[in-house]
């Protein structure tokens, strides 16, 4: 079985803060779905740690909740 393309939105964090992510600090993601079932779910980094870092967990926990999207938020 494939894995399934995880997309990465990082519109809105660019547009509050006029660059893509970068850098070390306390990041936010929405992990998104398609299934009308569950809800999105809102992961937050526990310690500032650098942009690379942090999305790797939410990849992680998105392959795990098998979401569609990671949306980074500003």
């Amino acid at each position: 079985m494939a894995e399934e393309e995880i997309t990465i939105d990082t519109a809105s964090y660019e547009r509050e803060h006029g660059h893509k992510p970068r850098g070390r600090d306390y990041w936010r993601f929405v992990l998104c779905t398609s299934r009308v079932t569950e809800k999105d779910h809102v992961f937050n980094s526990k310690t500032a740690m650098s942009y690379d870092e942090a999305l790797q967990e939410a990849k992680a926990l998105a392959a795990r909740r098998r979401a569609n999207c990671i949306r980074v938020l500003p």
